[in-house]
């Protein structure tokens, strides 16, 4: 059991990792691996941060799929990051470790090509997939 002590520390770690994205302004883009890293770092300093049980208390295989389908939905999102339906169309094609959408627009916006890029780490991270946009 936890006792109060350690549960304000967790939250003071948690609220001050928010602050540290606040901070580094991370509102739109996140680079998960830097806030992983910078976990990491604080916890190899005696930081403890409070882990999320409702996600754990999945089994292995139901994490698995949520992480799927959450690093699908991202990249289904950042295909209209301009809300202008510039990607109506595309096929999917695989060459070795990238997964190459094929676009059928050539107006494609580089704001979708910069979501897309920016929103893949966790697709890359579940699936080991590099997307790429053509």
């Amino acid at each position: 059991m936890i006792d109060l002590k350690s549960k304000q520390q967790m939250l003071q770690s948690s609220m001050d990792l928010c602050r540290k994205m606040i901070d580094d302004q991370a509102f739109d883009v996140i680079d998960v691996n830097y806030y992983l890293n910078y976990v990491k770092e604080e916890e190899a300093n005696g930081r403890v941060f409070e882990k999320n049980d409702d996600f754990y208390a999945f089994s292995r295989q139901e994490r698995t799929l949520v992480l799927k389908l959450a690093s699908i939905l991202r990249i289904a999102d950042s295909m209209d990051r301009s809300h202008t339906q510039h990607i109506e169309d595309f096929n999917i094609s695989f060459k070795a470790d990238t997964m190459i959408i094929h676009t059928n627009n050539r107006a494609v916006s580089n704001l979708e090509k910069m979501a897309i890029t920016e929103k893949s780490d966790l697709f890359e991270f579940v699936f080991g997939y590099t997307i790429i946009v053509s």
